[in-house]
């Protein structure tokens, strides 16, 4: 793959979407906040002193930067939601994952050998929380020097430890806390610590990403859609157009999660009929090794992936909002 593809698939598509957040951010906010859209403004062009001169380091001496990349630390959640967007609960008991934090530290290091910088790193799960190596990970991704900022995200049914909140502080500037906000599904209430774990990251000085009105979009079971070759590309190209949202789970580097939990075990191979034409498409980088830029290029340049067929994303942006967090009937 070329370096021109790379740049405009991942790393032009990725910085439109950041700067048309912003923007969008801005023009909204003029209406309740001036000093609020200035903030928002001033954001996009910290973006674009940022990038910039990456764009050109890509272009001119042939560099690689990824824009952001998520871990899953566990595959085990607090919760078992009906409209999981990475189809977590559809995974069988014996094939649920804790990663060790010798693996992962294996894993990024293997990622990042020949990558430049990774602007954002996402540990997520399941519920990264249950992971008792959490804060030793978190502090290796912070401490790790390619990577700009992290991340952790949570879905408030779990406090955050001393440990990690001190992890925070000491990274200030590098770090934040995303807190998925259930609480418009009372359901949950009794489960729920998320305003003493919002008060706790506020009280701290920590950065927050907390929506207020959060929603959620219907997925559909996992499924084959049997696309022909050209409407997969299609798909692919609309789906990125969104995000670019790379996943590591199991040791691999996938293009998205639900393209981890897909291949997890095979999973849509042992369910469905195989899909022998798309079996050209290589579904992701085995981090066992150190990543060669080559497989970077080759593997980014995929028109398409396997788990593409079985992928209802774009659909489910457009369609059906639901209550966040409705949990499956036992």
């Amino acid at each position: 793959m070329s370096y021109n593809v790379y740049f405009k698939r991942i790393f032009l598509r990725q910085t439109y979407i950041k700067l048309t957040y912003a923007m969008k951010g801005g023009k909204q906010a003029i209406h309740k906040n001036k000093l609020l859209a200035v903030v928002y403004l001033w954001r996009g062009l910290l973006l674009l002193g940022k990038w910039l001169p990456a764009a050109i380091n890509i272009l001119l001496k042939r560099k690689i930067y990824i824009p952001n990349i998520g871990i899953s630390l566990t595959t085990r959640c607090t919760l078992k939601c009906q409209h999981c967007d990475h189809y977590i609960p559809t995974i069988e008991e014996q094939y649920h994952e804790m990663l060790s934090f010798d693996s992962f530290k294996i894993q990024l290091d293997n990622l990042l050998v020949n990558v430049e910088k990774l602007f954002e790193f996402r540990l997520l799960g399941g519920e990264p929380l249950l992971n008792k190596d959490a804060a030793r990970m978190l502090l290796y991704s912070l401490e790790h020097p390619k990577i700009e900022r992290v991340e952790l995200v949570t879905n408030g049914t779990l406090d955050i430890s001393d440990e990690i909140v001190n992890i925070l502080k000491q990274f200030s500037k590098k770090s934040s806390v995303y807190v998925s906000n259930y609480m418009a599904n009372k359901a949950l209430m009794p489960l729920l610590k998320t305003d003493n774990i919002v008060e706790k990251l506020v009280v701290n000085g920590i950065t927050l990403n907390f929506h207020k009105d959060l929603l959620w979009s219907k997925t559909e079971q996992i499924q084959r859609h049997y696309r022909s070759e050209a409407m997969n590309k299609c798909y692919f190209m609309e789906c990125l157009k969104l995000t670019h949202c790379m996943h590591i789970r199991g040791g691999k580097l996938f293009a998205c999660p639900r393209a981890a939990t897909f291949s997890l075990r095979d999973l849509y191979q042992r369910f469905f009929p195989p899909a022998p034409e798309l079996n050209e498409n290589k579904e992701y980088i085995d981090l066992a090794k150190p990543v060669e830029k080559w497989q970077f290029f080759e593997f980014l340049g995929n028109d398409f992936f396997n788990a593409c067929d079985y992928c209802s994303n774009v659909s489910e942006v457009k369609g059906e909002q639901v209550t966040p967090a409705l949990q499956c009937k036992q």
